[in-house]
């Protein structure tokens, strides 16, 4: 389960989406996450779709601020092995078709600071080209308005790994 394979590899940060969480008390939270992250933020489901959970381990991190938005939150850290501010956008995008154009708007909003370091984990629910897709459902103008996004952004995806 997820909860034994965070207790395992004892991230320093572990960002979750889709949580399905509305409105969760401190004993929830603290049933969910390992005890060494100690701090914690979530960004509420709306309508037991989505929820945004990000939680990070205070003798790594410093929480500095947090920018929840209705599709994202972002995270201003210290991390006290540098004097640098990190950025960390946790995204949770909407499924539904007529909510995306709201998300990319949002998103376009997000961007950190110049030159600061700025980190965005996402389950976007949208694709960026027709190879990603396994029916012929692909949507040319929702791949294009993100695509563009993202190179208004200057966004780099990093691949998976296995």
């Amino acid at each position: 389960n997820v909860f034994s394979e965070i207790n395992q590899l004892r991230p320093s940060i572990a960002l979750f989406q889709e949580t399905k969480l509305l409105k969760p008390d401190t004993i929830k939270i603290r049933s969910i996450l390992p005890r060494f992250l100690d701090s914690n933020n979530h960004l509420d489901a709306i309508s037991f779709a989505g929820g945004i959970l990000s939680a990070t381990n205070s003798r790594c991190f410093t929480l500095l601020s947090c920018d929840h938005r209705r599709f994202s939150s972002t995270l201003t850290l210290s991390c006290l092995a540098s004097q640098h501010a990190v950025y960390i956008t946790n995204v949770y995008a909407p499924s539904q078709r007529e909510l995306k154009k709201d998300f990319l708007d949002e998103l376009n909003q997000t961007e950190p600071p110049p030159q600061s370091p700025w980190l965005l984990i996402s389950d976007f629910n949208l694709i960026r080209f027709p190879n990603e897709k396994n029916n012929n459902n692909f949507r040319r103008s929702e791949a294009d308005a993100f695509n563009d996004t993202i190179d208004q952004l200057a966004l780099i995806e990093l691949p998976l790994l296995d």
